[in-house]
């Protein structure tokens, strides 16, 4: 007769989450990892309503394989990290609070520090700071202080051939605080080579509970460093003061600040939420004078709030706070390199050059037109100026006047090289024909077209045989338009070679 062997409950219990949390088996997109993270969790805290030892054993499963599944997603926008960060807010709970003996918890705590250490993005890094709570009892998070505290005063070490860096310093803070043994904490703090909120914020709790509130608020200040942020101190802070009862004076000092959230109409929401016995309206008037310059972005709390007039009055002042933002955004166009604000430059006048669609777009600044010899018996071409010298470009002479020459000396229409031997003048719509005499002088003049002021140089297509003579020849105009950018107003160009002299 054979017995059946019974097996553990979380073993006996098929988790739907773990097929789905598999080392890498996420993708570089976060949505569908965000979406598999609040099933699991939903999963785990609907088994918790029945049995709460095993939706622990369900957490401490999931918290050991989230972190190797979530590798390759892309965590720069953060949303991806907010949702374990939420994760691990709504399971410490249940792992604290589960009915478990010694060992299973030993057991449980055990695995979560190996997870904890083997953390490599980090995403639970979070976990440390529950590491009190998950002790679950004094004695536990005692012994787990004493296991860690000796490598947390060698990485604190003055000596900086021993000092280093330990991931565990975090959790023996937190379970510091969860035995009651503050004077080990404010002893071990003073051992730390640097002044940082992550660390110094256990300092201001063991004062806080050792009920010097006042000291713990100038530790909290004395604790600020330059890259820690304002609103997690003020929270500490508003924290030491409603637990003493100091409720308005906690609402003066760091209320508004603490409650900060991403838009303003959250934020108003926070606040009044925190201090349910404040008027809406002293409220908001407080916060409004926390923006001076920007009392219009207040206009949805106040119309939230049911404060038509407040609403009416903030409606006018974000209209002018959006006029003025215009207005700025002006001042910086005009203000900007294309715009003259460059020492040498000019602003644009109008003067035009070619693009890759075959659209006028603006020249601006000094020119930097090279300088090419100038053929014999032809006017001199226009100076080059220096780079500290403004340049605009010159008055255009009559239609009859426009000519570029072919020697490239300068066009009297844009003060640029026009075209040089051996190119293709088709594209801009232009016609050269080179006498004998010409051909001995090396240059030929050309007449611009109804596109005007234009930098030849950049868009004139090379032939293969420069010495032959060339004529440019516009064909009649077709309908439609091309991936070149021609539509039914600019007809195509092509050049062939001359049967003529």
């Amino acid at each position: 007769m054979t017995t059946k062997r019974n097996a553990p409950a979380g073993e006996a219990h098929k988790w739907e989450f773990k097929a789905r949390f598999r080392r890498h088996a996420f993708g570089w997109k976060s949505q569908p990892a965000i979406t598999r993270i609040k099933q699991a969790v939903a999963e785990i805290k609907k088994v918790a309503k029945k049995d709460a030892v095993l939706a622990a054993e369900g957490a401490v499963v999931f918290l050991e394989r989230v972190s190797p599944a979530l590798e390759h997603v892309d965590s720069s926008s953060g949303a991806i990290g907010t949702a374990v960060n939420n994760a691990i807010a709504e399971l410490v709970p249940t792992i604290a609070n589960a009915p478990a003996d010694a060992k299973t918890r030993d057991s449980w705590l055990e695995r979560l520090f190996a997870a904890y250490q083997d953390d490599g993005i980090p995403y639970i890094e979070w976990l440390g700071d529950h590491w009190g709570t998950l002790c679950a009892s004094k004695e536990v998070a005692s012994a787990w202080a004493d296991r860690l505290i000796g490598t947390v005063k060698l990485a604190w070490s003055p000596d900086p051939s021993l000092r280093g860096f330990f991931k565990g310093t975090t959790n023996c803070l937190s379970a510091l605080v969860a035995a009651e043994r503050y004077d080990d904490v404010l002893a071990l703090l003073e051992l730390a080579p640097y002044k940082m909120w992550h660390s110094h914020q256990y300092g201001v709790k063991a004062l806080a509970a050792m009920g010097k509130k006042a000291e713990a608020l100038s530790y909290a200040a004395e604790g600020r460093g330059l890259n820690d942020s304002p609103i997690a101190i003020a929270r500490a802070c508003e924290e030491v003061l409603l637990s003493s009862g100091l409720v308005d004076e906690a609402y003066r000092r760091y209320g508004l600040e603490a409650n900060q959230a991403g838009t303003y109409l959250a934020t108003f929401r926070a606040v009044a939420k925190r201090y349910p016995h404040k008027p809406a309206s002293e409220i908001l008037g407080d916060l409004v004078k926390t923006t001076p310059g920007a009392e219009g972005k207040w206009f949805a709390a106040a119309k939230d709030a049911g404060l038509y007039d407040e609403a009416s009055r903030l409606r006018v002042a974000l209209r002018v706070t959006r006029r003025r933002s215009r207005g700025q955004r002006a001042t910086m166009r005009t203000s900007s390199p294309r715009s003259g604000s460059v020492p040498g430059s000019s602003p644009c006048t109008g003067s035009c050059r070619a693009t890759a669609m075959r659209s006028p777009a603006p020249m601006c600044g000094t020119p930097t037109a090279r300088r090419w010899p100038r053929p014999s018996g032809t006017e001199a071409a226009p100076r080059r100026r220096s780079a500290s010298a403004s340049w605009s470009p010159p008055s255009r002479p009559a239609a009859s006047s426009r000519r570029c020459w072919g020697g490239s000396s300068g066009c009297d229409t844009c003060s640029r090289p026009a075209s040089l031997p051996g190119t293709d003048l088709s594209r801009v719509g232009m016609t050269t024909k080179k006498t004998p005499s010409e051909d001995s002088a090396g240059a030929g003049p050309c007449w611009t077209s109804a596109w005007k002021g234009c930098w030849l140089g950049a868009r004139l297509n090379r032939v293969k045989s420069p010495g032959s003579r060339l004529e440019a020849r516009r064909l009649p105009k077709q309908p439609g338009a091309s991936r070149h950018g021609r539509g039914a107003d600019e007809p195509p160009f092509r050049a062939r070679p001359s049967r003529g002299g």
